[in-house]
């Protein structure tokens, strides 16, 4: 087969080299992809399959160091512990301590100083994976490999410029955001379930659908070029959710929230192990490669049903963990597996990062490294790569150290490893406000960082602190700051098109009309009725959305936490929501709309009120008589189906005092009054009360 373009995009075009060097590189490339030499550094001859190697990315999620059998976790984990034990173990394996900046070094092979990807992906802050990275899928495409993402993405969906399969990958299935239930595959109707950007509608437990489409893809591949595929689960990042048929495998565990993250781990483990014999039936295990990973370390600073997107990992014995840069946020569970070529051994103490997996399988695959670090060639600093190849290392030879290893999160700290020294600096909790700490470790010796030594190696403190200033750089002003300062500087600088997060919205809210609810998982709402204003709550606020209809808007936006747009439902052509939509249980959307030119006057047509489904389509309306509906915050769908809202209509004088008002209460000179009624309509539209 002849491969296909090589450096395709601008990189040939660019190239400063002399064509006779592109023209050997090319020929080098091709040979090395496709024809029947042993690749130079393992012993495994390609000749029986004329193929590179097949190479698959396991990525857990939230995974803690103490959740894993061969660490001696409580959980049961015999098929990670067996890529552990054929191939290698991956013992000081970093990645960063939160999700999008580790997904984001994963496919670059590039610093998050370079990317800008430094915290979890939001709105506010920027809009995804910067387009002019190019990712290992890309790279991989160009040589004739067939690519597949099949989890986890939450490297941006601002747009579909930045789904993934407009990033390199043939083929996605999976979400796009941070998290989902596991079972309606979304929040509050808010599906983020697709396949290549279309969205689906499924019923099952997410990591077994993950499971079944990677063996599917596994199936039914083109079995005459290598495959790539990165298998990312969401488990066991939380809302905590499992079968019962897999909690029940650990009724010892008394604890009832790490009952369930166990059977989340459990549920992932039986998925690779079915991954595994897949590759056995197919008669590919000998050609693949894979390396497995959790995205950073377990979530383990607050319980799982308080924070409804958090879980309860183990990070034990190592310190702390999810979003901090110490052990246990940034030493994760890893290990590599190839039949035949990586070969059980001792542990691998060498220091492997995420940024290194990159230009790593590049080598495993017998394609040539060089090419990835075009700046040499280009003179263009935002293409070139951190990472380094480690292949040599995973085959049992003792390296060079890497260069430094720069992590962080903002409003937790930062960090960086370099050899056998690690320094971070503690930002602590946010509320109250914590002074910054500095602690220096010789990490080789004191992997707990039990012994702050930066009082006696001062030099050290001082050669390091400039790499921590420059993760800070990167990170804008996320650091030293409190968090009120910090999202107010975080929205000036929004894009899209709504600016706002319920968070910002308490600080300034402009021109902005509050329409609805702030929705917890727990169903609870709370708001200022005084100004409308929906308050924060940290306990409670995650994975919670909020309805707004700017005053010229078009639509009513359904927004996450973070400020991204999930949903909308369109507005009929000059209509606005008149002050208050809301969002039912299932999952439709009740609100009260009005002529645009109207506002809040007396005259003409009152408020239609209308139940719309996930698609926009009218499944319920009430169009009142006359000047009946008044434009207040009522509309309120009661549990026998009827809906209430507060109504009013025109009524003379003498009415209104039939009707019990007296003299003193109307005052002279008024003849026409409008009074206030509270009305309940059934689902057909009669007036079953007022």
């Amino acid at each position: 087969m002849a491969a296909r373009a090589i450096f395709q995009d601008d990189t040939i075009t660019r190239l400063r080299a002399p064509s006779l060097v592109v023209a050997f590189l090319a020929v080098a490339y091709s040979l090395l992809m496709f024809s029947s030499v042993s690749f130079a550094s393992s012993d495994v001859d390609v000749s029986d399959t004329g193929q590179a190697p097949n190479i698959i990315l396991i990525l857990a999620d939230d995974l803690g160091w103490n959740d894993v059998g061969y660490h001696g976790s409580e959980i049961r984990t015999p098929n990670i512990d067996q890529l552990a034990r054929e191939g290698v173990e991956l013992d000081r394996f970093y990645a960063y301590p939160s999700c999008t900046p580790t997904r984001a070094a994963l496919l670059t092979g590039q610093s998050a100083l370079r990317t800008g990807m430094t915290q979890p992906i939001s709105s506010f802050d920027s809009p995804s994976l910067p387009l002019y990275t190019k990712l290992l899928p890309q790279w991989l495409n160009e040589v004739g490999y067939q690519t597949s993402l099949v989890g986890k993405w939450h490297l941006g969906s601002a747009t579909p410029a930045y789904f993934p399969h407009n990033r390199g990958f043939d083929h996605f299935y999976g979400h796009l955001g941070g998290f989902i239930d596991y079972y309606d595959h979304g929040l509050m109707g808010a599906v983020d379930w697709q396949r290549t950007g279309v969205t689906v509608r499924e019923e099952g437990y997410s990591t077994e659908l993950i499971t079944a489409e990677a063996i599917r893809l596994l199936q039914h591949r083109d079995k005459s070029r290598p495959l790539f595929m990165l298998l990312a689960y969401n488990a066991p990042h939380g809302p905590q959710s499992a079968p019962q048929s897999s909690i029940d495998l650990y009724s010892e565990i008394e604890n009832e929230e790490r009952r369930v993250y166990a059977a989340m781990v459990d549920n992932m483990d039986v998925g690779i192990g079915e991954v595994l014999k897949a590759l056995q039936a197919e008669e590919i295990a000998h050609n693949t490669l894979i390396v497995f990973m959790s995205d950073n370390g377990g979530s383990s600073e607050f319980p799982a049903n308080a924070v409804s997107h958090s879980s309860v990992g183990n990070n034990d014995p190592l310190r702390s963990g999810k979003t901090f840069p110490l052990e246990g946020g940034i030493r994760v569970p890893a290990a590599a597996w190839w039949p035949g070529v990586l070969h059980s051994k001792d542990k691998i103490e060498q220091v492997i990062t995420v940024e290194d997996i990159l230009p790593t399988v590049f080598e495993a695959a017998g394609l040539p490294v060089a090419a990835l670090y075009t700046p040499d060639m280009t003179g263009d600093e935002s293409r070139t790569l951190d990472g380094i190849s480690r292949w040599n290392v995973m085959l049992g030879e003792v390296a060079d150290p890497r260069p430094p290893f720069v992590f962080g999160m903002p409003l937790a700290g930062a960090g960086v490893i370099d050899g056998d020294w690690k320094l971070v600096r503690l930002d602590g909790p946010p509320l109250p406000w914590v002074d910054p700490t500095t602690e220096l470790f010789r990490i080789v010796d004191d992997p707990l960082e039990n012994n702050d030594i930066s009082a006696m190696y001062p030099e050290i403190v001082a050669r390091l602190q400039p790499l921590i200033d420059a993760f800070d750089a990167a990170a804008g002003e996320g650091f030293n700051m409190n968090p009120i300062k910090m999202r107010a500087l975080q929205m000036a600088g929004a894009t899209g098109n709504i600016r706002f997060t319920p968070y910002a919205e308490a600080l300034q809210r402009e021109s902005v009309t509050v329409s609805g609810d702030l929705v917890f998982n727990q169903r609870s709402r709370h708001g200022d009725a005084s100004t409308g204003v929906q308050q924060y709550q940290q306990n409670k606020s995650y994975g919670g959305y909020v309805l707004l209809s700017p005053q010229d808007a078009s639509a009513t936006y359904l927004i996450d936490m973070e400020g991204q747009v999930v949903h909308s439902w369109p507005l009929p052509q000059d209509m606005s929501v008149s002050t208050v939509a809301r969002l039912l249980d299932n999952g439709h959307l009740l609100r009260g709309i009005k002529r645009t030119d109207k506002g809040r006057d007396k005259s003409g047509p009152g408020t239609i009120i209308q139940e719309l489904d996930w698609r926009g389509k009218v499944v319920w309306e009430y169009k009142s008589p006359g000047q009946q509906t008044r434009l207040r915050d009522d509309y309120y769908r009661l549990e026998n189906g009827n809906t209430l809202f507060m109504a009013f209509e025109e009524i003379k004088r003498a009415e209104a005092i039939a009707l019990g008002a007296t003299q003193e209460r109307i005052g002279d000179g008024v003849e026409t009054l409008w009074p206030n009624k509270l009305v309940e309509v059934n689902p057909a539209g009669d007036i079953v009360w007022e």
